[in-house]
């Protein structure tokens, strides 16, 4: 085959390129995308390319406008009810907020972003021992909890901690995620990487119960009047689908509509 454009070599690469090997040999190496780039890799591993994306351009006016803000500095006064309805409207409008005045010390959600810092900056050999896929595991790190499904693959590696109902112990934590943070101060950059700390809510798993658990609409509240608006169901169902469907923009809710 003779290649006389550019449009001709993306074809024939397209022709050649084997994802499934690139992934099994990425997940493999244990290394996360921070090992990518520490190999001294000058472009972006076919796996991680997005194509092109239909993206909505943004308007001059889009930096004026404000998410909404949930105060919590008078929550056990008289107003929790007000605060309440603050947050459902909030979650029907917008789908996220910003807290202010929770009571959480600023040293210790910077000492947070530290430690997640200092996992991932560690040599590759250290975090290799906590690299796995096995959700059941109460300390884990990983790059893409949907590797083998996401087309493409995300940017992104995660270290991730089980904290309820059985926490991990300490001593099953990376080393360095075990110390205190000593006194420091953050300054932001526009450059650099970027860290974004989660805290997920959800049922265990109920795999290992007999007869699991299954979770729907609350019978006494509906009526024809109010019908049900999604189909019962257990943990174990759900958490299949969503790790199996991948980040594919549409909701994981979607097979479980009546």
């Amino acid at each position: 085959m003779v290649i006389t454009s550019s449009s001709e070599l993306d074809a024939a690469s397209d022709f050649n390129y084997d994802r499934k090997a690139e992934v099994k040999a990425f997940d493999e190496s244990k290394a996360g995308v921070k090992g990518v780039l520490d190999s001294g890799v000058k472009k972006i591993p076919r796996m991680f390319h997005s194509g092109n994306l239909n993206l909505i351009e943004s308007s001059e006016n889009d930096s004026n406008f404000t998410i909404p803000i949930i105060d919590l500095a008078d929550i056990h006064s008289g107003i929790r009810c007000e605060v309440v309805g603050e947050i459902a409207s909030a979650c029907e409008k917008w789908g996220f907020f910003q807290v202010i005045n929770h009571g959480i010390p600023n040293d210790v959600l910077d000492g947070m972003i530290d430690g997640v810092r200092w996992f991932h900056e560690q040599d590759c050999e250290v975090k290799k021992q906590f690299y796995s896929r096995d959700k059941k595991k109460k300390v884990m790190y990983y790059s893409n909890v949907n590797l083998f499904t996401d087309n493409p693959a995300n940017w992104r590696d995660t270290i991730g901690f089980l904290t309820a109902p059985n926490p991990a112990k300490p001593e099953d934590m990376p080393e360095i995620c075990r110390f205190v943070s000593v006194f420091h101060r953050v300054l932001a950059s526009q450059t650099g990487p970027r860290i974004s700390i989660a805290s997920f809510f959800i049922n265990s798993d109920d795999t290992a119960e007999t007869t699991p658990k299954v979770y729907g609409p609350i019978k006494e509240l509906a009526s024809e009047e109010n019908k049900a608006i999604y189909k019962s169901t257990t943990i174990k169902e759900f958490l299949t689908h969503y790790f199996s469907k991948g980040l594919d923009g549409d909701s994981s809710l979607k097979p479980f509509r009546l």
